[in-house]
């Protein structure tokens, strides 16, 4: 056997290796969300134990929560989408820009941000005592289901106005312009007409909106006064802090199964923006023009709002830190607690992205069949689970929470979010082109050398996603009580918790900061690496 031959043979080989290894990682990930999922919901079934709180109070309550929460980023969002799809304006660039913060950093920060800005001693209540000579600020609904709502709305808002704003940009104005020739004035024409061809897009982004706000704990630990309570919290509570497993079992099950039924929904909401997409959607820019006077009083709300409860609190982390960085660089903790959340995320994001990917390489070859639907909706249940349900699983199944175990955990969980972003990638790859690989090489060769090299911006991106979402993850930690275990996350909490606002604004920098490396660093591979 010549070299060439050696060479081509230790190649198969560890390609073969590389492809068994990513089967198996996705095997695991699907493990690690089944068998915890039953061991959550199982002690439901059984007939000891007694059920703390009221559960149809506590259901109603975190239902509420979360739509009130969905109805600000809507109302807000869906304005500020009018604005970026029909008019032209200085910092337009800059606000469709903010929707990479609620994916890049954890609501925790935009929390802190809140105390800076709404809290007793925050912003705008010393604002308004210096001006009005008053003893006592008077804002004061920070810790109650305002400062919830209020908080979780408006992180959420940037994403509202990409996602609707990309679509309306590209509508067809044809019915439009018709009805306008036929008498009918501007309201009716958008609530006949342009708002329900903006429905598909509405609906989903207002899915995912719903189950972030419908998971949330940490604000929800942070804000929530005595008395507030939601699923999530609940579920820890009994899980965690008075071991009543039934009591947690059931909650979580009635949680997971609104989730599953708003998930459905959801697939619901694709399918008919699929069939929609064909009639609704040109390739043509709308045509967008200055703002016009009777713009200026909405358009001029609608900025002093982002300013108020998003860019300002979320500005006012970084002069909370100023007198942070030189206490937290002496605290012990910190330093450790960066490179366990880099080494968390790093191996979190690579485990998501393999998995994604393998499973997206495997349901390629049914493309645009029944079959290839059901398997993608199947990738998204996890979605329909949260992090605390998951969490206590896993301490149902290993009593004592590990390293490995968290991985897993992140990964059975964010995985889906990477699918949902590599699919796109994979399914862009022509099908002509694949054929043609297949018949030239084997189909190992085509994943390594058509299907990667085509997906690999995609795979980046993936990479970026998954590291900040495992970075910004504190409530599976926090359930899992893994010992000498301190992230970014639970530091931020913790001294939070402990009214250190000045050390966790710093920490909360530090996160941002390292989120926006990875993602610059990512990008730079991505823009300049070949694949061999």
């Amino acid at each position: 056997m010549n070299k060439n031959e050696q060479r081509r043979t230790l190649q198969s080989t560890w390609k073969i290796a590389v492809a068994i290894a990513a089967c198996v990682l996705l095997f695991l990930s699907i493990l690690a969300f089944i068998i915890p999922l039953i061991f959550a919901i199982t002690p439901a079934f059984r007939t000891s134990g007694k059920i703390s709180g009221n559960i149809l109070y506590i259901t109603a309550f975190t239902v509420a929560q979360a739509l009130c929460s969905l109805t600000i980023a809507l109302a807000i969002g869906v304005c500020g989408a009018y604005f970026v799809a029909n008019r032209n304006f200085k910092g337009k660039r800059f606000l469709i820009s903010s929707s990479v913060i609620p994916t890049s950093l954890p609501a925790l920060i935009m929390a802190l941000g809140y105390i800076q800005v709404f809290g007793l001693n925050g912003l705008y209540n010393k604002i308004l005592c210096n001006v009005f000579s008053l003893d006592e600020g008077p804002i004061k609904f920070l810790y109650s289901l305002w400062g919830i709502v209020l908080a979780q709305g408006f992180y959420n808002v940037p994403l509202v106005i990409q996602a609707v704003g990309r679509t309306w940009q590209h509508l067809g104005k044809d019915e439009e312009y018709s009805a306008y020739l036929l008498g009918a004035s501007r309201k009716k024409v958008f609530f006949t007409i342009t708002l329900w061809k903006l429905l598909p897009s509405i609906g989903g982004v207002a899915i995912p909106v719903f189950l972030y706000c419908f998971f949330s704990f940490m604000i929800i630990l942070m804000f929530g006064s005595p008395g507030i309570a939601t699923l999530e919290t609940e579920i820890f509570h009994a899980g965690r802090s008075v071991l009543n497993f039934k009591s947690a079992a059931i909650l979580s099950l009635i949680e997971t199964s609104i989730a599953f039924l708003v998930l459905f929904i959801y697939s619901q909401i694709e399918k008919k923006s699929e069939k929609v997409s064909g009639i609704s959607f040109y390739n043509d820019f709308t045509e967008q023009k200055k703002l016009s006077k009777k713009d200026i009083i909405p358009f001029g709300i609608l900025i002093i709002l982002l300013l108020g409860f998003f860019y300002i609190p979320l500005l006012s982390i970084i002069k909370g830190a100023w007198n942070g960085w030189k206490k937290l660089f002496s605290y012990r903790s910190f330093f450790p607690s960066l490179i366990t959340t880099v080494k968390t995320g790093s191996c979190t994001a690579l485990i998501c992205t393999v998995t994604a990917f393998t499973y997206s390489v495997l349901i390629r070859k049914h493309h645009g069949t029944k079959k290839e639907r059901i398997l993608k909706n199947l990738a998204l249940l996890p979605m329909a689970v949260s992090s605390v349900v998951l969490g206590i699983g896993f301490i149902r199944c290993i009593s004592t929470g590990k390293f490995v175990h968290l991985v897993f955990a992140q990964s059975a969980l964010l995985w889906p979010f990477a699918f949902k972003q590599l699919n796109a990638g994979v399914i862009s790859i022509p099908e002509e082109t694949l054929n043609a690989a297949n018949i030239l090489s084997s189909k190992l060769d085509t994943i390594f050398k058509v299907m990667i090299p085509q997906s690999k911006e995609t795979i980046f991106s993936t990479l970026a996603l998954t590291f900040s979402l495992s970075a910004g993850e504190a409530a599976l930690p926090l359930v899992l009580s893994i010992p000498n275990y301190t992230s970014l996350s639970l530091l931020i909490y913790r001294l939070s918790s402990s009214y250190r606002f000045s050390e966790a604004c710093a920490v909360a920098i530090t996160q941002a900061l390292l989120c926006l490396v990875i993602s610059l660093i990512l990008q730079e591979k991505k823009t300049c690496h070949t694949w061999k």
